[in-house]
């Protein structure tokens, strides 16, 4: 493969827009069990699907006590996440090679990803075991649809 360009952000929106959810429980049904750090999680293989593109009101970044990046958005449906992982390969990688990003990262995902009216994907992580628990698979953000991308190329 070879990459030749970047697809303008309203061009990825239209072609995502036909398989677009209004809400995550209607792309994956009832969570199994809400986390304790305001995420949720579903049984290994109860869904149709493991993969999501949702429409939000409004998406917004903060930190977690560790100080991984976590979205709190509010789907169409209006029901509200309130700490979802924020699991973008792109972000985790720069941040490992951006001396800009040591001292602000978690604004510059501020100023990258948090919009009103998104687009947002989601996925469902492969069975998890947090503390000794039983394995789920837990609702992560991969990428937010919003604008285009000025720092995290």
């Amino acid at each position: 493969m070879k990459r030749v360009g970047i697809s303008p952000l309203c061009d990825l929106a239209k072609a995502v827009q036909p398989t677009v959810f209004t809400s995550i429980e209607q792309a994956f049904g009832e969570p199994s069990i809400k986390g304790r750090n305001g995420n949720s999680a579903w049984e290994p293989g109860s869904g149709a699907r493991s993969l999501a593109t949702i429409s939000v009101l409004y998406v917004r970044a903060a930190a977690d006590r560790n100080d991984r990046p976590r979205l709190a958005f509010k789907d169409d449906a209006l029901a509200y996440w309130p700490g979802v992982p924020l699991q973008d390969l792109r972000v985790k990688q720069h941040q490992a090679k951006c001396t800009d990003c040591t001292a602000d990262h978690l604004e510059r995902i501020k100023g990258e990803f948090e919009a009103n009216r998104a687009l947002i994907r989601v996925g469902l992580t492969r069975p998890f075991a947090p503390e000794g628990s039983e394995p789920l698979c837990w609702l992560q953000v991969t990428n937010v649809l919003s604008k285009p991308r000025e720092h995290f190329l």
